[in-house]
């Protein structure tokens, strides 16, 4: 898509509080120090996140969640609240790992751009690239412990008013695996963290500046008896997601919105923070 229509976008989004030019100036900058770390040779891609705050008035959870699950009909929708991580939204295609007995089946999700109903997405070196180095992770990982393993040639996944390149992954495993020690090695892949991992994720830690608490990590259902087929392991990344925070003295609500994306040595910094500005406008219209 042309990056005049990702530009048009941002006209059409509510300015939150963190959505000026302060912080617009800091993403940018975080960008371009994740691109000359991979210039230098020691990793291929780093997804760099931020988070805004969004106040919230007379927001309704059930409509709220009603919302959700209408602009992602084909996704995973959940609301969570636990005392002690509080009240989380979110909505997204982005399996990380389905087990039914020995068969299974993940993907590899990578680029995005704006959803146009006119028009065929047309994809350039840096997101072909992007989604590459996540299906050869997860190739990499997974054909070692598989009997048979097939993977899609990538193709487009809408997501709300998102679109994104994927490939589909499955097979059979040879035999029971320990899903806990799969999931730590899966995890997070390079869709949510960079390649290879360890180097990405010190330059998370150390660079990007605030704690993601849940979000880029992954919920679902883990069904602990591998060989049964009443409860099989369903899981997602939780990606396209908020946190609602209420303040107890004046109970009023804000909405805390976790986006990202993936860099590579071919990223537009201009165009990454846009990026995140479209991300963060599907779920706004969930709130607003």
């Amino acid at each position: 898509m042309p990056f005049e229509l990702l530009e048009q976008s941002i006209n059409e989004i509510p300015k939150p509080e963190s959505s000026n030019a302060l912080a617009k100036e800091k993403h940018i900058q975080l960008v371009e120090k994740a691109i000359s770390k991979i210039n230098q040779g020691d990793c291929s891609k780093i997804v760099i996140s931020r988070k805004e705050i969004l106040p919230l008035v007379d927001f309704d959870l059930f409509d709220g969640f009603q919302k959700l699950a209408q602009f992602y009909p084909s996704a995973f929708a959940y609301c969570f609240f636990h005392p002690k991580v509080g009240l989380w939204l979110g909505a997204f295609s982005e399996s990380l790992l389905y087990v039914n007995e020995l068969d299974f089946r993940t993907m590899a999700v990578a680029g995005t751009q704006l959803y146009d109903e006119n028009a065929f997405a047309v994809w350039g070196d840096k997101e072909i690239e992007e989604q590459k180095l996540v299906t050869d992770f997860l190739v990499s990982n997974l054909e070692d412990l598989s009997a048979e393993l097939q993977v899609s040639k990538p193709y487009d996944l809408k997501a709300g008013q998102l679109i994104h390149l994927k490939s589909d992954i499955h097979g059979t495993f040879e035999t029971a695996t320990d899903l806990r020690k799969l999931l730590s090695v899966l995890h997070p892949t390079p869709a949510v963290c960079g390649f290879p991992k360890e180097v990405a994720k010190s330059f998370i830690l150390m660079n990007e500046g605030y704690d993601r608490s849940y979000y880029s990590g992954f919920l679902g259902e883990f069904n602990i008896d591998f060989q049964s087929n009443e409860n099989a392991t369903d899981l997602f990344v939780n990606l396209r997601c908020v946190q609602i925070e209420t303040d107890e003295t004046s109970n009023k609500r804000t909405a805390h919105i976790y986006v990202g994306g993936g860099i590579t040595a071919e990223s537009n910094p201009e165009r990454e923070w846009i990026e995140t500005v479209n991300k963060a406008t599907t779920i706004k219209k969930v709130l607003l």
